[in-house]
């Protein structure tokens, strides 16, 4: 397999050095002013009040629990989680633009129109059928949550 060889360009601003693949082989490489260069994705923070704690060294070579601890769910957890998720929701709303705001709004309509359509058309049987199916899901969650711990 032929080395990749390097242009000797004399230039004044930095480079970077950028090999080409043809095939099965690797070309010449290509010096590219680093001032030519875009970047291939976008910063990922844009300022510091974006910055993320780092996370310990030791907290990541800690094993993943293949299974949640059982412990941890309880009643109180459950709820935090689901009023954290209806506030994200509503913050994230909050911040769309108003043109992003009809159009999730649209979405959500239009997602509402077609399970009514796809519920008409069903015959009772495939309705009843759907019933069933429901409310044994509601049952199951509700034996659940029974279960759980208050805290």
């Amino acid at each position: 397999q032929p080395k990749p060889s390097v242009s000797s360009t004399t230039t004044s601003e930095p480079v970077q050095i950028s090999p080409v693949v043809t095939g099965r082989s690797t070309g010449p490489i290509q010096r590219i002013p680093a001032a030519r260069m875009k970047p291939s994705a976008p910063p990922l923070m844009q300022s510091p009040s974006q910055m993320v704690e780092p996370v310990p060294l030791e907290s990541l070579q800690q094993p993943i629990p293949l299974e949640p601890a059982v412990t941890s769910i309880t009643k109180e957890n459950v709820e935090k989680t689901a009023a954290m998720g209806a506030v994200g929701g509503i913050a994230v709303y909050d911040a769309l633009e108003p043109e992003q705001r009809q159009r999730a709004k649209d979405a959500a309509m239009s997602g509402l129109s077609k399970g009514w359509k796809k519920w008409q058309s069903l015959d009772d049987n495939q309705k009843a059928s759907a019933k069933r199916t429901a409310v044994g899901a509601v049952g199951k969650a509700i034996k659940l949550w029974k279960q759980l711990p208050e805290r």
